[in-house]
């Protein structure tokens, strides 16, 4: 989506990776914020010094306002918008955050950690509530103990184990097809 409100300081220097996320609650839907972001009060070294988090998560879309090598201003403190990455969700002030939400923002986070070596999310180590930083309301009542969770199952290889005593040859379903269907092919099938 993109928006002008990036680098109005400097961003993280070249070839430095980012340390944590931080995570946010729109005050209304994804759309609407795409529009916020894209307004800007002074002009300053060609860009805007209004707000803009790096992402935008909803219900069936995950949209992209910042780059993550670029000073976000999402989060009201100049350190956390150069080293860190910010999240907006999409949630209503009358319902509970939709579970496709969630589950959309744990794989945006998993995608995060998998591309910067990051091998889980721990609270208040390398994720943090926008509260954190500033006072603020924000990030309310997201559940963010149940993203993270998510995120984290993400990131954890499922391993099976062979038994000692199993002479079976582990073999993928796709190499399997490929046999079946050349031996439909011999047979005249």
């Amino acid at each position: 989506v993109g928006s002008p409100n990036y680098n109005y300081r400097d961003p993280r220097p070249a070839g430095q990776a980012p340390r944590h996320v931080t995570l946010h609650w729109m005050s209304g839907t994804l759309e609407g914020t795409d529009a916020q972001f894209q307004k800007y009060d002074t002009i300053i070294n060609g860009r805007g010094d209004g707000s803009a988090a790096t992402y935008g998560v909803g219900p069936n879309a995950i949209h992209q306002y910042v780059r993550e090598q670029d000073y976000q201003q999402a989060d009201g403190n100049a350190d956390s918008n150069r080293w860190g990455l910010s999240i907006e969700h999409e949630m209503s002030a009358t319902s509970p955050i939709a579970s496709s939400t969630i589950e959309n923002s744990a794989k945006l986070m998993a995608d995060i950690a998998k591309r910067y070596g990051w091998k889980k999310y721990v609270w208040m180590e390398n994720v943090f509530p926008h509260k954190h930083w500033v006072s603020t309301q924000c990030s309310g009542t997201l559940p963010t103990d149940a993203i993270i969770k998510r995120a984290n199952e993400l990131l954890t290889p499922i391993v099976v184990e062979p038994k000692p005593d199993d002479d079976n040859v582990t073999v993928s379903r796709s190499l399997l097809k490929s046999v079946y269907d050349s031996l439909k092919k011999v047979l005249g099938l």
